[in-house]
């Protein structure tokens, strides 16, 4: 039996939709269903009720989903055994957004300190793509905000972080205290970070000025906190609104930054990976020391004063 086709099949279910599953696993739809008819006439059984508008896994598919991820979890264990014992050390695979890139640094210098010799490997993608590349199991665990679909995939949640706006000096009201609004804002040019696809802090904020009757001037939406904050130096009069865990050791030249007085508005960065599919032992290394990095770093302190972070608990990884 072919592990690829049982690897198609897999994604087939976990998607719901055969054109949901080719997007996942990049491949067009076609050859897609021409691996899945041939996997049921290899077993001479239907594994997928379709036609006339009906989508049903049957009983048989369901049992061959129970057995096809067990042994692709073993495949994909007994891939990293070897590769450990053959010396190459390459035995994590981490997907990380630039939202939570900061909740990796501290945990890494760990490792590399503690357990000298291994090796991981970091894919930088949006949220989206991440959960693409978890499904596809391309990486072992994703530091990232909440995906769009989380069926299948275990999460532990890491310190929230406040909504900043960085702004120039020239751009600072003396009337301001140590916080802003939307309104303090809204009367600039805008960076915003916003998802490919999916709800994010984009469509909350958008959401919270139409509540308000507020215009927003949004100059540019990004998905990337480094290229907002790139933007930011080199448009000068414009303001980034981005996590503050993102932007405490990078405040903006000639200016600073101030939380935005939003209670719902937030960045709720997590821990992410396939359930049923265990992380290697360096990857378990990982997320207890991203875990423990988290509960132990202090309050940040902003550069005009501000309330405490709302925190959330941590369960053990």
């Amino acid at each position: 039996m072919d592990l690829k086709r049982l690897k198609y099949f897999c994604a087939i279910v976990e998607q719901g939709q055969i054109s949901r599953a080719a997007k996942v696993l990049n491949i067009a739809q076609p050859p897609l269903s021409k691996r899945l008819k041939e996997l049921e006439e290899e077993l001479d059984v239907e594994l997928i009720r379709r036609g006339g508008g009906q989508w049903e896994i049957t009983d048989a598919g369901h049992r061959l989903y129970r057995r096809a991820h067990a042994i692709l979890s073993e495949v994909d264990g007994l891939t990293d055994e070897l590769r450990s014992d053959a010396g190459d050390h390459l035995v994590a695979n981490i997907g990380i957004s630039s939202t939570c890139a900061s909740f990796l640094h501290k945990p890494m210098r760990r490792l590399r300190k503690e357990h000298p010799g291994t090796r991981i490997r970091v894919v930088v993608g949006s949220t989206c793509s991440l959960e693409a590349l978890l499904r596809t199991k391309a990486i072992d665990v994703a530091i990232m905000q909440s995906p769009e679909e989380s069926a299948g995939i275990l999460r532990v949640p890491l310190k929230l972080s406040r909504i900043v706006a960085a702004i120039p000096n020239a751009l600072i009201n003396p009337k301001w205290n140590d916080e802003v609004s939307l309104a303090d804002i809204s009367k600039h040019p805008l960076l915003l970070l916003r998802r490919a696809s999916g709800h994010g802090s984009y469509e909350k904020i958008m959401d919270i000025a139409r509540r308000r009757n507020l215009h927003l001037d949004v100059f540019m939406e990004c998905d990337c906190v480094w290229t907002i904050r790139e933007s930011l130096v080199e448009l000068g009069n414009v303001i980034a609104v981005l996590p503050e865990t993102e932007v405490v050791d990078n405040r903006p030249p000639n200016g600073g930054f101030f939380p935005i007085n939003e209670p719902d508005l937030f960045f709720e960065p997590s821990l992410f990976w396939q359930e049923g599919r265990p992380p290697t032992d360096v990857t378990k290394l990982l997320i207890d020391y991203m875990v423990e990095e988290a509960n132990s770093t202090p309050e940040i302190q902003p550069i005009f004063g501000a309330p405490s972070p709302r925190e959330i608990s941590h369960p053990a990884a």
